[in-house]
């Protein structure tokens, strides 16, 4: 995927559900509204999945520049480029502008922490360089902390992408034995009230596993 279309998703996700619509316009007036329901909720799925995916790697990619820009002052201040941390700040600033995500609860928390570290410095005149690498270190664990979350929490991703793809697979499995589903899923009211009832409990489903997934990434940076 491009990096202009993962800043679309990231940043535009109902954008993109709009550029979709007319799919979701023309498979309702071709197989009735029941098609129109299903693909417009699978659609949405997608997106949501892929922005969350792209989200997490971006969040990876900011939490990492801030932990060189640490690395950077504190090289600065041990070697007396830099008697303060001014230059810490600077890099944080270009660090936030690049950033897809500045307001991320990851990025937000590793922001704070600096802060606190800039103030507890100035107030009580600890050394900046001490307080730096400790928020480094702090950095560094919750980066592993989440590391070993993704590890753990990968076979919960690859049953709900699975739970999605069953669906489809249903569908092929019944054609292959000479029956028609589509007739009966769309333009029967058992087939329609089943449809929709499956569509939504999955869709419930996959939201309840990707957000108890997500709570577990959250705790890893605090």
């Amino acid at each position: 995927m491009s990096a202009r279309l993962r800043g679309l998703v990231l940043r535009h996700p109902f954008a993109v559900l709009a550029a979709l619509a007319p799919l979701v316009a023309v498979l309702l007036l071709r197989f009735g509204p029941v098609a129109g329901f299903a693909v417009a909720i699978y659609l949405a799925l997608t997106v949501w999945i892929v922005r969350r995916l792209v989200l997490r790697d971006a969040v990876k990619d900011t939490v990492t520049a801030l932990v060189d820009a640490i690395e950077s002052t504190v090289g600065d201040l041990r070697a007396g480029i830099t008697p303060d941390g001014a230059g810490l700040a600077v890099r944080v600033r270009r660090v936030l502008a690049a950033s897809a995500t500045p307001s991320a609860p990851a990025v937000r928390a590793a922001t704070l922490r600096l802060d606190s570290a800039r103030r507890v410095s100035e107030y009580l005149g600890t050394p900046l360089v001490d307080l730096l690498e400790r928020v480094e270190a702090d950095l560094k664990a919750a980066q592993a902390l989440r590391q070993s979350a993704d590890v753990q929490t990968s076979a919960a991703h690859a049953s709900a992408y699975m739970l999605m793809a069953m669906p489809a697979a249903g569908l092929f499995g019944a054609v292959a034995m000479g029956i028609d589903p589509v007739e009966q899923l769309l333009h029967t009211p058992l087939g329609a009230a089943c449809t929709v009832l499956a569509v939504t409990l999955q869709s419930a489903g996959l939201f309840v596993t990707f957000r108890m997934v997500d709570f577990l990434s959250r705790e890893a940076w605090r």
